[in-house]
C-alpha cells in the first residue's frame, strides 16, 4: 500500500491483484487444495505480519498472534464464503486476538474495599438473560450485514481500532470506514429498539 497525502493508505492495484489472488487461494484451500495454503501464506503474510507487528510489543508476541491467526483461518477455513475477501476476515481475526491478549496483560486480581462484600452489584436473573438475548440478536444482526460493514463494524465497535487502522486493515480510507459503520448502526438500529420495547 502507498500512503496518502494525510498519511492514510489507500490499495494500489498492485494491492487489489495480491488481495483477489490470495482470496482465491483461500478458497481453494477452503475447497481441500492443500497446495493452496503456501501459496495463500506468501500473498497475506507480509500484510498481516505489519497489521499485528505495529499493535504488540515485542516481536515473540507477534509472532505468537500471527501463527494463531493463521491456525484460526485453518480452523474455520470451511465457512470462508467462496468470492470472499480473506484480508477483512483475516485482519478481524487478528485483531480479536491482539485484543484478547492485551486483555489478558491488563487484567489484575481485584482486591475487595472494606464494605463490598455486603453489598451484591451483579444484575438479577432476569437481567442477565435479557443481557443474553439482546447479545444473541445482535450476533445474529452483525452476521447478516455485508461483509465490509461487518468487517468494519467488528474491528471499530468490538475491538477497538480506529477508524484510521481499521481503513488500514480493509484497504480504504477513514471516511469510508465512518460510512460502513454508519451504515451498519442503521441495519442494527432495530435491534436495539426491539431491545428498548420502542416502535418496530
Amino acid at each position: 500500500m502507498e500512503p496518502d497525502g494525510d498519511g492514510t493508505y489507500s490499495p494500489t492495484r498492485g494491492d487489489a491483484a495480491r488481495r483477489r489472488q490470495a482470496s482465491r487461494e483461500m478458497q481453494a484451500y477452503a475447497e481441500g487444495d492443500d497446495g493452496a495454503f503456501p501459496r495463500l501464506y506468501a500473498l497475506v503474510a507480509p500484510a498481516l505480519w505489519g497489521f499485528v507487528a505495529r499493535r504488540v510489543g515485542c516481536r515473540a508476541a507477534a509472532e505468537d498472534v500471527m501463527q494463531q491467526t493463521l491456525l484460526h483461518m485453518h480452523r474455520a477455513r470451511g465457512r470462508f464464503r467462496p468470492g470472499a475477501d480473506v484480508f477483512p476476515w483475516m485482519f478481524t481475526i487478528a485483531a480479536r486476538l491482539v485484543v484478547d491478549r492485551h486483555r489478558q496483560r491488563q487484567r489484575r486480581p481485584a482486591s475487595a474495599r472494606p464494605g463490598e462484600a455486603l453489598v451484591d452489584g451483579a444484575p438479577g436473573p432476569e437481567a442477565r438473560v435479557a443481557a443474553g438475548q439482546l447479545e444473541a440478536r445482535l450476533h445474529a444482526a452483525v452476521g447478516r450485514l455485508p461483509e465490509r460493514q461487518r468487517a468494519a463494524f467488528t474491528l471499530v465497535r468490538a475491538e477497538g481500532l480506529s477508524h484510521r487502522q481499521a481503513a488500514e486493515a480493509l484497504g480504504t480510507s477513514p471516511p469510508a470506514i465512518k460510512s460502513l459503520i454508519h451504515r451498519a448502526l442503521r441495519a442494527l438500529r432495530g435491534v436495539y429498539r426491539d431491545a428498548d420495547g420502542g416502535p418496530r
